[in-house]
């Protein structure tokens, strides 16, 4: 009987087969590490980069808790009140005027007539009680006329011929507390006529007429508080009340003594504290 060939091939073939498949084996795993290194050569380990999360700056309203913190107040200590002292301000003290600004005396345009038969009445407001009398000063006839409510301050007017015409210079509604005084106050050898009002409230206004290029003009008013004044050659001696703390409606107890004088053409002040003011005043 014939032996069968068909163990012998299948032999052969698993001989030729696992050769082949031991090489291809092979072949394969050297072809899977070869690209397991490239893969791992090639991929780029990447920085590892921070980014803040915006939302932890930020709270959202709708979820915020809005319930605010209860302040801690804390108590100073109980002490006894400080003590008060009440200090007296000092009464302010009015500086001196030294203008004609607030003068009572203010210039007119008015002209009158005079008349021999009726002397200086005849300057008068239509008032036949006035009083008047009439000087020369410097060169220029000036007469003052006073009523019951006002005094008018004239000059003769040289330029009219014939009729002795008078020019109305200065005028105020309000009389004077007693007679002008006529004296020499600026000391240039010529006489002002120093006016005097007294209020109610015991104010002592006063304006200084001086005849400049012959024209009457106010150079110099003044207001004083329960006021007292004396001139003399070549100055004016003025007192002023300062009230103090307690006088109350009673006259000051205090006054500033304010001496005026001329120097070259201008008016110049001393001022001193002198509680002890004359009586006699104009």
């Amino acid at each position: 009987m014939a032996r069968s060939r068909f163990p012998v091939l299948t032999l052969a073939f698993l001989v030729a087969f696992g050769a082949g498949g031991a090489g291809a084996y092979v072949a394969r795993r050297d072809q899977l590490r070869s690209d397991s290194t490239l893969v791992q050569n090639s991929v780029a380990i990447p920085e590892t980069t921070v980014v803040a999360d915006s939302t932890l700056l930020s709270v959202d309203p709708s979820t915020a808790d809005t319930t605010a913190a209860p302040e801690t107040t804390t108590a100073p200590p109980e002490t006894d009140p400080p003590t008060t002292t009440t200090a007296t301000k000092p009464a302010s003290r009015t500086t001196p005027q030294l203008s004609n600004t607030g003068a009572l005396l203010r210039p007119s345009t008015d002209r009158r007539l005079f008349s021999a038969a009726d002397g200086c009445n005849s300057l008068a407001r239509n008032d036949a009680g006035a009083s008047c009398d009439r000087r020369s000063v410097g060169g220029v006839e000036i007469a003052w006329v006073i009523g019951p409510a006002y005094i008018d301050i004239l000059e003769r007017d040289p330029a009219v011929d014939g009729p002795d015409v008078w020019n109305v210079a200065l005028s105020a509604d309000s009389a004077p507390a007693r007679d002008p005084r006529l004296a020499d106050v600026t000391g240039d050898g010529v006489p002002e006529l120093v006016v005097g009002w007294r209020d109610a409230n015991q104010t002592l206004a006063v304006d200084v007429v001086e005849v400049r290029e012959g024209n009457p003009g106010v150079s110099l008013h003044l207001s004083l508080v329960d006021g007292r004044i004396t001139v003399g050659d070549g100055q004016i001696d003025a007192w002023n009340g300062v009230p103090q703390p307690g006088d109350g409606p009673t006259a000051p107890t205090s006054f500033d003594h304010w001496t005026y004088t001329r120097d070259n053409g201008r008016w110049t002040v001393d001022s001193e504290r002198d509680d002890d003011p004359p009586t006699g005043q104009l």
